[in-house]
């Protein structure tokens, strides 16, 4: 009887080892990114005000910039959530021949023209003309804002959760579930409401794209979502590996 009690202790320990070692594994890897503890609070009131899950709205932000609220893609979004240009950003004749070339049709290279530039190479002077605002003016926020509110690391979340949850709250009316919903907007986000809607009348076509870059995007969101939702919305130690696919 007394070795039952024993082996019953030592059982015992065994597991509050366990789950000290849980918790302190969670805890040692709460923050990846400079900017991660600073926004922390900011994303969940602004997710709770959009009836969105703020854990979903990180793992956006974690794919599309790493938190890197500088960040100037080759098709000319910007910040944390990847912006394309709206009301309040700097657009340019360089923009405009871009979104002109994207609608071109292919040549026998395979490339999209406009005004003898590639779609790329319009998009790469469109990409300059952003990093060259960002690096004139970073120093005075107030005036980097006025240039392009993309650049505004708050606004810039607000604008991409309105967006984000846009999408989620269309797909729930369409009678979807939460996680299908979910999905189905992060695809939206990526690659535009039109690619995921394939027939405005029937909700059953709604479906990702094909299309390898929103199928991969869609994956590593996920995993990243995921790995937050078992950290209680930081990544653990031991999942950190989803950050980087």
């Amino acid at each position: 009887m007394q070795n039952k009690k024993y082996f019953l202790v030592i059982i015992l320990f065994i597991l509050s080892c366990l789950d000290n070692r849980s918790a302190k594994l969670i805890e040692k890897s709460k923050y990846y990114y400079p900017n991660e503890e600073k926004f922390q609070d900011f994303i969940q009131d602004v997710s709770t005000t959009h009836n969105i899950d703020w854990m979903f709205t990180k793992s956006i932000i974690i794919k599309e910039s790493h938190y890197a609220d500088h960040l100037v893609s080759l098709s000319g979004a910007v910040g944390l959530m990847q912006l394309m240009p709206r009301t309040g950003s700097y657009t340019s004749p360089a923009f405009t021949n871009y979104m002109t070339a994207r609608k071109q049709k292919r040549d026998k290279k395979g490339q999209r023209i406009y005004r003898e530039k590639t779609a790329e190479d319009w998009g790469r002077i469109y990409q300059a003309e952003l990093q060259n605002i960002y690096s004139m003016n970073k120093s005075n926020p107030e005036i980097l804002y006025k240039l392009d509110r993309r650049f505004d690391p708050e606004w810039n979340i607000r604008e991409g959760i309105r967006q984000l949850a846009g999408e989620y709250h269309f797909f729930i009316k369409r009678k979807h579930s939460e996680y299908e919903s979910m999905i189905l907007a992060s695809a939206a986000y990526n690659a535009g409401r039109f690619a995921v809607m394939k027939l405005e009348s029937n909700p059953k076509y709604d479906s990702i794209p094909i299309n390898r870059e929103t199928e991969k995007y869609i994956g590593s969101m996920l995993r990243v979502w995921e790995a937050l939702k078992k950290g209680e919305g930081f990544i653990p130690e031991n999942k950190s590996w989803v950050l980087w696919l």
